[in-house]
């Protein structure tokens, strides 16, 4: 199973009611801002952000706080060092810097805060990457020939081994959580649903062997491989 790092991960974003993002830019345009560059200091520029992500996660670890603000704040130098009119950084960029800034001295800026029309129990982003990678590894897995109780099994243990915690409030086994998972994410709307869609992206990307052992080591590894990508694990 290949990573999901091509992946458009938001489906559905903007929504209706958040207005219209702007249009992709033409070739043309694209040339005529590729001209006004230079390129020496944009690549020397990249080189720094690649160097500066590749380390963020050193100290404290790829996951944290302190790993995602460094990230940002790279993001954020990149932006005014090598992009011509952006010598003050986007608003936006920098409110979230602060916001997240604040949680470590105990305060929620409003940006972070839970929106008030939400119903039921929310459910994270990383859950929701965790569940969808979980139900694609599980229908590779099917479609290379195992029984549907083994290869929810064999996910469940690979989870297990990556320390991700599964299960729900009433003590659900492993595998069955998996096997809800996949049901949930075969079920849903790809084009508004998060699960769904990252479900849908990679097992699209699955191409069984005609050799179930070898597919299993692959799979099984290609799950720790996209949970990684997608930050959830280190």
């Amino acid at each position: 199973m290949r990573s999901p790092r091509d992946c458009q991960l938001y489906p559905g974003i903007p929504k209706a009611d958040e207005g219209e993002l702007p249009t992709e830019p033409t070739p043309e345009e694209i040339q005529a801002f590729a001209e006004t560059l230079d390129r020496y200091a944009v690549a020397e520029e990249l080189l720094r952000l690649k160097y500066h992500l590749d380390h963020v996660g050193d100290i404290t670890g790829a996951n944290s706080r302190t790993a995602a603000l460094a990230a940002l704040l790279g993001l954020i130098k990149f932006i005014t060092r090598a992009i011509p009119g952006y010598q003050v950084p986007p608003a936006s960029l920098t409110v979230l810097h602060l916001a997240l800034s604040d949680l470590d001295d105990g305060k929620v800026h409003p940006l972070l805060k839970k929106r008030a029309d939400v119903k039921g129990q929310p459910v994270s982003t990383e859950s929701c990457f965790v569940r969808a990678c979980a139900a694609a590894a599980m229908d590779c897995l099917m479609h290379s020939g195992f029984k549907s109780d083994e290869a929810a099994t064999l996910v469940g243990r690979e989870l297990l081994k990556l320390k991700i915690k599964v299960g729900d409030r009433r003590s659900t086994s492993i595998a069955k959580s998996v096997k809800n998972w996949r049901r949930g994410a075969m079920g849903r709307d790809p084009k508004s649903d998060l699960d769904a869609h990252v479900y849908n992206e990679l097992r699209a990307m699955c191409r069984p062997s005609a050799n179930p052992t070898l597919d299993r080591e692959k799979i099984v590894e290609g799950l720790a491989e996209d949970l990684r990508n997608l930050g959830v694990i280190a």
